[in-house]
This record gives C-alpha cells, sequence and structure tokens, in this order.
C-alpha cells in the first residue's frame, strides 16, 4: 500500500507566494503615495505662482479695486494677520499679500509704493518684544512698532456686518518721523488732534510742520486729522440738535437736496418717543474717511435699553474748502429697534413712512373709528409745527386714510375729519393755514392689506392705515 507523500512543500510553496505579493502589495502602495504627495506638493507650487504671478494687486495700484479689505471678528485677530503678512514680506520682498490683507479702501498707490520701498530695505521687521500695540485712548488705532523706524498705524472699524477691516494706513516719513495720531475727546467721541512734538516745541522758536505736508512725504492722500474732526463736528452738531428735538437746527448740518425734512422731523419723532439720547462712549465712529466724503456710525440708547442703537450716517464736501454736508442718514437699525419697542415689531407702525411716489413721508396714527388726536400724536405734530413755523413760505399736504371697516361714503368722511384734526392742531401751534393743504383719500390708498390672503381680517395691517400722512413740499 502506497503511503501518502508529506505535503509541507507545498505548504510552504503556498506561504512564500502569499508572502510576495503582500510584500509586492506594499511596494506599489508606498510608491504611489510618494508619487501622490508630490503630485499634490507640485499642485501647491503651481498655485502659489498663479496667486503670484497671475493677477496680484499691483505696486502700482492697478489692481487695487479687485480687493476688498479683509474682514476679521476681532482688531487683534485683523492685526494679527497683518503682522503675520508684513514679517513675511520683510524677508520675501513681495509686498502684494501685504497690499490685498490692507485693501482698496485704505491704501493709495503711493503708499503701497512706499511700503515696497520699505520692504526692500528689509525696514518691515517688527520689534521682536511688542510687534504691535493698541494706541492707548483712541479705539480701533493700532501701533505696528518697527525695528528703527517710526510706527505704522492702521485705523480700524467696524462695517454695519460688525466685522473689523483696515479703515486707514499711515506710514512713517523717510526720516521715521510721523504724524501723532489724533485721542479721543468730548462728549461724543468725536476725535481732536493732538500737537505733534515739533508743535509742541513751536514756543521755541521752531517752526510748526503743516500736516498736509508730513503726509505728503509719507505718501498719505488721507485727510489731515484737522479735517477728520471738522467731518465729525457735523455729524455731533446734527445729531446734538436732534437730541433736543430741534429740526430747525439740525437743518443747517444737511444737504437739502439729499436729505428731507420728512426725515428730519420723523428722526426727531422717535428721539423724543422713544427717549433715545448719544450713547456716552464712542458715539460717534468713523467707518471710512476720504479726501471730500466720509462715512460715521453713529450710536445712540435709551433709559431702557440694554444695548445701543445704530444710525449710518454719510457727509460729502464740493471740495477741501467747502464745508462737510450730511447727504445719507440710514434709519434701519433703529427703525427697527423703535417698532420693537413701541410698535410689538410692526415695522410698518412708524412716524417715518416711505412715499410710493419716492421720498419721506411722515405718519401719525389714529384709533378705530376715530379723528381724536392721541397724546402720542401731539407731541408728535409739536416736533412738526416747530419745523413749518420757521419756513412760512413753504407748504405741507395732509391726506387722512382709513381702514376697509364701514361704508365708502362713512370712511371718505372720517379721512378728511383726520386731516382736519392734524391741521388743526398744526394752526394752533402758529402754523399759518395757507401753507397746509388737506385731503382725504377714505380706504382707496391702504398702506398694508386689511385681510390675510385667505380674507380673514388683519388687525395689524388696518392698525397701520388707520393714518393721516404729512408730505413736506420743501
Amino acid at each position: 500500500m502506497e503511503q501518502p507523500r508529506p505535503n509541507k512543500p507545498l505548504l510552504f510553496f503556498i506561504a512564500f507566494i502569499a508572502l510576495a505579493l503582500i510584500i509586492l502589495f506594499l511596494l506599489i502602495k508606498q510608491c504611489t503615495g510618494g508619487n501622490t504627495t508630490k503630485t499634490v506638493k507640485g499642485t501647491s507650487s503651481n498655485t502659489e505662482n498663479i496667486a503670484n504671478n497671475g493677477e496680484p494687486l499691483t505696486i502700482t495700484g492697478n489692481h487695487t479695486e479687485n480687493y476688498d479689505t479683509a474682514l476679521s471678528d476681532s482688531p487683534e485677530a485683523l492685526i494679527h494677520k497683518v503682522h503675520s503678512l508684513m514679517a513675511k514680506a520683510n524677508e520675501t520682498k513681495d509686498i502684494n499679500p501685504l497690499i490685498n490683507l490692507i485693501g482698496k479702501g485704505a491704501l493709495t498707490e503711493n503708499q503701497a509704493m512706499r511700503l515696497q520701498e520699505l520692504a526692500r530695505m528689509s525696514q518691515l521687521k517688527l520689534n521682536s518684544t511688542t510687534p504691535y500695540s493698541a494706541v492707548k485712548d483712541l479705539e480701533g488705532r493700532w501701533a505696528l512698532n518697527l525695528e528703527g523706524n517710526g510706527p505704522i498705524l492702521l485705523d480700524l472699524a467696524k462695517n454695519p456686518d460688525a466685522k473689523w477691516q483696515v479703515n486707514r494706513i499711515k506710514l512713517p516719513a523717510k526720516n521715521g518721523a510721523i504724524t501723532t495720531p489724533p485721542t479721543a475727546g468730548g462728549n461724543a467721541g468725536i476725535p481732536t488732534p493732538t500737537p505733534t512734538p515739533d508743535q509742541a516745541n513751536a514756543g521755541n522758536g521752531n517752526a510748526i510742520p503743516n500736516p498736509a505736508d508730513a503726509n505728503a512725504a509719507n505718501g498719505n492722500a488721507n485727510p489731515t486729522p484737522a479735517n477728520e474732526v471738522t467731518a465729525a463736528t457735523t455729524v455731533e452738531g446734527f445729531m446734538t440738535a436732534i437730541q433736543k428735538l430741534d429740526p430747525t437746527s439740525a437743518r443747517q448740518f444737511i444737504d437739502s437736496d439729499k436729505i428731507s425734512y420728512a426725515k428730519i422731523a420723523g428722526l426727531c419723532i422717535i428721539f423724543e418717543e422713544g427717549k433715545y439720547k448719544l450713547a456716552e462712549k464712542r458715539a460717534i465712529r468713523q467707518m471710512f474717511l476720504k479726501e471730500n466724503s466720509a462715512g460715521w456710525l453713529t450710536a445712540v440708547n435709551s433709559d431702557n435699553s440694554k444695548t445701543n442703537s445704530l444710525l449710518g450716517i454719510v457727509t460729502k464736501r464740493e471740495n477741501m474748502q467747502a464745508p462737510w454736508e450730511i447727504t445719507e442718514v440710514n434709519l434701519d437699525k433703529l427703525l427697527a429697534d423703535y417698532a420693537n419697542r413701541f410698535s410689538d415689531g410692526d415695522i410698518h407702525y412708524t412716524p417715518l413712512i416711505q412715499n410710493p411716489k419716492g421720498g419721506d413721508t411722515l405718519a401719525i396714527y389714529f384709533d378705530l373709528d376715530s379723528e381724536n388726536l392721541t397724546t402720542r400724536t401731539q407731541r408728535q405734530l409739536s416736533i412738526v409745527a416747530n419745523l413749518l413755523k420757521n419756513n412760512n413760505e413753504k407748504k405741507m399736504t395732509i391726506s387722512g386714510h382709513t381702514d376697509a371697516l364701514g361704508s365708502k361714503e362713512h370712511n371718505m368722511q372720517l379721512s378728511q375729519k383726520r386731516a382736519n384734526s392734524v391741521m388743526k392742531f398744526l394752526t394752533q401751534q402758529g402754523v399759518a393755514s395757507s401753507q397746509i393743504d388737506v385731503t382725504g383719500y377714505g380706504k382707496s390708498q391702504p398702506r398694508r392689506p386689511n385681510t390675510t390672503a385667505n380674507g380673514a381680517d388683519a388687525p395689524n395691517g388696518r392698525r397701520a392705515n388707520r393714518r393721516a400722512e404729512i408730505i413736506l413740499s420743501f
């Protein structure tokens, strides 16, 4: 009988083949991984070359308008980004990433060239102990402390979305000098200029340099601190008049072709009823500052409000010799705050509304089926009367309106009575009747639907429709 052959050699052979396959698989994987890594690195390098050599923001400023200022959630984070790119620019001499970060609104072509010069001479090296620091008593101003040179000053500001961005930059002159930054002053937090060391020594017979000359030497085209103060003072004067419920005084600060008198009166009414006042700290903050235009965020609050509400204001002037005038006032956030506090969040139930034909219109509201003025509406109309009494040649139109309840005839009569009630009160306040035209439209011109889409009653809509509108023909 045959003996079976041992199968050990076969087992060894199979094991050897399996081991070889495993080793081969690992070698292939390693090679593939290496190639993949090289490919990724190559791609990164190519991307870098495209970013640097394709369409960068050039030193000549040709692409400046294609970039926005970088935004950050905190001033510290933004300054840290600037610090990192400045240190890199000092090593690589490539200033474009830093220029891109600073952004189009803060940097002129001359300043870009000055930064390039500092980088080329390796003079963007920051102090190793304190590379950057906040400027004391001036919120939003930071200093980048250069070694052996004057500091680079950055003014940071929040945009309407509460993101921090670079607003403007001041560079050291070639001799290392720099104009001393303004410090905060005044109840409204308006910046005021501080004398430079040279100006402080003027009593010793030293000449006082012109800040504009210093800016020109620095390559800065930004307005001088004195111009900044003048623009901010215009905003402060306007807001102070509004706070005093004095629309006549507020008029002197506006461009009457851009700002309606209805908006001024409406703003006074909102301040009176909401008991608003300028915030105690940093009430007026600069958003941007250019040679002939500047933007401001104005913070206001009231006794029963824990948070500030904001107004956006733009000031402009025709030239360096012309006075600053307010050309835009954005009340969106203030009206929203007012509506939340006084009309259950209904933004349509406010004293300042948009006229369908364009412009601003004042609105006062009536109780159901009533033409009587409430204490609230009398206070509002007193402000309107003060504006009209000082402008005898100006006229106004009062239109009465109703909701949809009741017959057409009843509502037409009621709307006329409402318009007459407003006229009667204004004439009692000293406004000439010849300045006033009145008319009633009944229920024919609702501002909001009186019923819902399915036909149900809409009380909030009807409340907004029970009104008299005042159009100031100024």
